[in-house]
């Protein structure tokens, strides 16, 4: 009988039991790395509504004539016309313009308005302050609000 070169089964054996250890910890490093991406792109978006809050709300402060509030909703009066309103509360913080509605979902903690002069009864705040609270992390919000000096001797 002739002797053939080969494989026996114990190399293919061996050699099926390595690659699958291979392939075991190349998909567990796959799967982190996916988890790691994942997690990063949720983080990235969460921030990324944050920043566009903050922008929105330093737009309508810059660019509005008054800021009255009533209860939890402050309205934006612009002197074109549209005006916009943000309604907080604890859960959220809405944003309407016109028809359209941004919703920013943090927990907003400390709000609280300054009324110009001390007079709660007009409504009309220079100051608005609170606090977003994401992953543990507090983000302390100010804008304040400085009227021309005509809307000064107008309400007098």
């Amino acid at each position: 009988m002739k002797n053939l070169k080969g494989f026996t089964l114990t190399d293919v054996i061996v050699t099926m039991i390595i690659s699958l250890l291979i392939t075991g910890i190349a998909f567990s490093v796959f799967r982190m790395t996916y988890d790691q991406l994942f997690s990063y792109q949720k983080d990235n978006s969460e921030n990324q509504k944050l920043i566009l809050l903050h922008m929105m709300l330093q737009n309508d402060f810059q660019q509005s004539e008054m800021l009255i509030c009533n209860d939890n909703t402050i309205k934006f009066e612009k002197s074109y016309g549209r005006s916009c309103e943000y309604t907080i509360n604890n859960e959220s913080i809405i944003r309407q313009f016109d028809s359209v509605k941004d919703s920013f979902p943090f927990l907003i903690t400390d709000l609280s308005t300054l009324y110009k002069k001390g007079e709660k009864d007009n409504g009309i705040i220079d100051e608005l302050s609170f606090i977003i609270e994401l992953k543990k992390i507090k983000y302390p919000y100010k804008f304040v609000k400085s009227y021309p000096s005509e809307l000064e001797t107008n309400n007098k």
